[in-house]
């Protein structure tokens, strides 16, 4: 890739003074989907900036996933101070993202949401565990396996 395209992606997701530079929040969701497919390390703190920070959910979502997809350990420090946010889709996709790079320590938190009496927030923990795959550690499948015969 070259570097003028990674700047200009990366340049979609800055913020200035706390606030998305872009105000669409589809070019910024684009914009994250695009680096997950080029899998580039260059971009990950500015995925993680993105996921942690992005008023809008979508967006983090897909910071999130691109920064599973980045060979870059570099924003998992900041992702593990993220496993106690506020914001249910980030304690989850934070782990999520530190799990798919070795380090199952919060997946818990990913099995402890699929409990919740949010619906949304069960359907994302437990899609969340069925995408570790083989890097779930057998208490998520475990979890995983009891939601699925749970019929509520």
């Amino acid at each position: 890739v070259t570097a003028e395209v990674l700047g200009e992606l990366k340049a979609a997701l800055s913020f200035k003074d706390g606030n998305p530079v872009e105000p669409v929040w589809l070019v910024r969701m684009y914009a994250a989907w695009a680096l997950m497919n080029l899998r580039t390390p260059e971009a990950a703190l500015t995925l993680a900036e993105t996921a942690l920070n992005d008023p809008d959910g979508r967006v983090r979502q897909a910071a999130f996933l691109a920064l599973a997809e980045t060979a870059s350990y570099s924003a998992d420090t900041a992702l593990r101070q993220a496993l106690g946010d506020k914001r249910a889709d980030v304690r989850m996709y934070a782990a999520y993202v530190l799990a798919r790079h070795g380090d199952a320590s919060g997946v818990d938190r990913i099995i402890a949401e699929a409990k919740s009496p949010d619906e949304r927030i069960r359907h994302t923990a437990v899609w969340l565990l069925g995408q570790l795959g083989r890097r779930a550690p057998p208490e998520a499948s475990d979890a995983l396996a009891s939601r699925v015969v749970d019929a509520k």
